[in-house]
């Protein structure tokens, strides 16, 4: 699963503390953070992760974030991907709310 993430962004910090439950209640899914900026604001909000849940960098492109942004057209904070095994975005959201759009509710995600 890859969640588009930003520090700034209010609907992001709603999600943090479900897709952290979420995380560590599924430890065979693998959960990436990919930060289009701020990303040392982003590893304090994720500082007490889980094992499964990291977050995407690149010492060597510190635009990494950016670029996996725009290569999975991302529209805004947060997006949420399921991507299989073969690599194939299985399900996509975007936004987040605790009523209606919180994708991390049981049963919600097609993890099948």
């Amino acid at each position: 699963m890859l969640i588009f993430h930003a520090a700034t962004c209010h609907f992001c910090a709603d999600e943090l503390p479900h897709l952290l439950a979420y995380a560590r209640a599924n430890p065979k899914v693998a959960v990436w953070i990919v930060a289009p900026s701020d990303l040392d604001a982003v590893k304090k909000q994720f500082a007490d992760a889980p094992n499964n849940l990291r977050i995407v960098e690149d010492a060597a492109d510190k635009d990494a974030g950016t670029k996996q942004f725009n290569a999975y057209r991302a529209e805004g904070t947060p997006t949420q991907i399921l991507v299989n095994g073969k690599g194939n975005i299985t399900w996509r959201g975007t936004g987040f709310s605790v009523q209606g759009a919180n994708p991390f509710e049981a049963g919600k995600l097609p993890l099948e």
